[in-house]
């Protein structure tokens, strides 16, 4: 059989037992997508969730650790797009290879670029959706924890008096007041987390086995140096950057575990359509003697041969394993 069309193969989704309907499936999805981005912008980037336990902070004034002075922050917008970018960079060139090099049958009806778009998208997708959702977890601990950054009160004395549960707050005070946990390093820890389990779990590169120890160090040092740098300018304090690293680490392993078991159904038999957020999502057609047949989300591999009279299940494995 020739390669076949995007078409051709998405249409495989319509088939009776697949639920839910394909277009019920892209719907929730970029919902739920947008709606994790546009929150965790709010809570990013507005005053729009007002902040808890205001009332008590000037119970810290008399701490020298929040009378220190603010050095300039040069960096943390490189920390930031250097964290956030090296995934993608990591997932091309992990796909590139697999998509263009790889000689797993299931992928042999797509086009080279499709299976690209098609493998990538996977680690990608789940890539955002955890920044968004770290993001978010992340801004709601600082709204009800509300703990000063080291400079806060040398530059806003005013707070060290009672201050009421209803001040109307600058951005740049509610800034100072959210210190704990540091989000560079709850972004930056994701990242790492993250990307070392893909290259553990789901990359096989042969051609060029360095790429691996190479990123994931790379990622490391990129997250106790940001966090390094968060305390030498006073912007965060230790414990701040201890407990980002915590949450982001955690939230990496969860997102890592969603999408390793995503490609897997419960009886460990290969499915290309389990993974529910983004698309491409499509059961591949007949091919070379494999029949797949939709069940639910589960699309089931199996190779009939006569060895001995006896039906031969094709061994199930996820398809990074295959060189």
């Amino acid at each position: 059989m020739g390669e076949e069309t995007w078409k051709d193969i998405l249409a495989y989704e319509q088939s009776k037992g697949f639920r839910p309907p394909h277009w019920l499936a892209v719907l929730t999805e970029v919902t739920v997508f947008l709606v994790f981005g546009i929150l965790a912008a709010l809570l990013r980037f507005t005053d729009w969730a007002p902040l808890l336990q205001l009332q008590n902070v000037q119970l810290l004034c008399t701490d020298s650790t929040f009378h220190q002075e603010r050095l300039s922050d040069d960096a943390t917008r490189l920390y930031y797009t250097f964290s956030m970018a090296g995934i993608f960079v990591l997932v091309f060139i992990c796909e590139f290879e697999r998509s263009y090099y790889s000689s797993d049958p299931n992928y042999k009806l797509f086009t080279a670029t499709q299976r690209f778009f098609y493998m990538s998208l996977r680690p990608i997708g789940m890539y955002i959706m955890g920044i968004f959702i770290t993001s978010v977890i992340t801004d709601f601990i600082k709204v009800l924890v509300v703990y000063p950054r080291p400079y806060f009160f040398d530059e806003n004395p005013r707070f060290c008096h009672e201050i009421s549960v209803n001040e109307n707050l600058t951005l740049e005070e509610r800034y100072g007041l959210t210190s704990f946990p540091c989000h560079l390093s709850t972004i930056s820890a994701f990242t790492t987390f993250l990307a070392s389990c893909y290259t553990h779990t789901s990359v096989s590169l042969h051609s060029i086995s360095l790429v691996k120890p190479i990123f994931c160090g790379c990622f490391f040092l990129l997250t106790i140096a940001g966090g390094i740098y968060r305390v030498t300018i006073n912007y965060n304090h230790w414990i701040d950057v201890v407990c980002g690293i915590a949450i982001g680490s955690f939230f990496g392993y969860i997102v890592n575990l969603v999408l390793l078991q995503s490609y897997k159904s419960r009886n460990q038999i290969i499915t290309e359509n389990a993974w529910k957020l983004l698309l491409p999502r499509a059961t591949l057609p007949k091919q070379n003697g494999f029949s797949h047949s939709s069940e639910g989300n589960t699309v089931h591999s199996n190779r009939s041969n006569s060895r001995n009279g006896r039906q031969i299940r094709r061994s199930s494995q996820p398809y990074w394993l295959s060189d």
